[in-house]
């Protein structure tokens, strides 16, 4: 190599030194790059209701995110199932650090360019790793202050006309439609992470 530079005019020399100095730098990877990759291929052949390396449970990909889901509902310190209102649901979401990540939500019924994530969630109950992992118990209550059934699962997804009320699907029979947000119910969190583009 040493030669063949030796060959080289001091012009050549001075051509060399400049596109050597001008070429686009290539920079290393980070690991949040890596890591995300890494993410990326894990779960790019991944089946609905295959449990994931960290621990989440695959839901599927659609419009271009793939969307997973906690291995089980919202539970207390005693991993005794939390019912919730349609707030206290979403600030547990918010604050929720589980399998590695913090970009936890309550699931959306329907939305701007969003599939129905909850209605996802129902067709999968029984496959793979979700299968018993549903609050399909239904136990009601209800008074002049709110209504209480577990078998609800909440969406974040609140009506337009009147903020008052949000969608909750029952996960035992399929209903769903609008309620109000104080009434408690069982909540499954998901996130979702848009495809690479390669």
């Amino acid at each position: 190599m040493a030669d063949k530079q030796n060959d080289l005019t001091e012009e050549q020399k001075k051509a060399v030194k400049f596109l050597t100095r001008r070429a686009p730098h290539i920079a290393p990877k980070s690991d949040e790059q890596l890591a995300r990759e890494a993410e990326e291929k894990a779960f790019a052949n991944a089946k609905t209701g295959e449990v994931m390396p960290d621990g989440t449970i695959y839901l599927g990909c659609y419009n271009d995110k793939d969307w997973f889901a906690t291995a089980e509902d919202a539970r207390d310190g005693n991993g005794k199932n939390l019912l919730m209102d349609f707030n206290a649901a979403a600030a547990y979401a918010k604050k929720l650090k589980a399998h590695g990540h913090d970009d936890w939500m309550v699931p959306p019924y329907s939305g701007k360019n969003e599939p129905r994530i909850l209605d996802e969630m129902f067709n999968s109950k029984s496959i793979g790793a979700f299968q018993h992992t549903y609050n399909k118990a239904s136990q009601r209550i209800h008074n002049e202050n709110y209504s209480t059934d577990s078998s609800y699962y909440w969406s974040s997804t609140e009506l337009s006309s009147n903020l008052s009320c949000a969608m909750r699907k029952d996960f035992i029979s399929g209903s769903f439609g609008w309620f109000s947000k104080t009434d408690l119910h069982s909540v499954r969190c998901v996130r979702a992470v848009p495809r690479l583009q390669v």
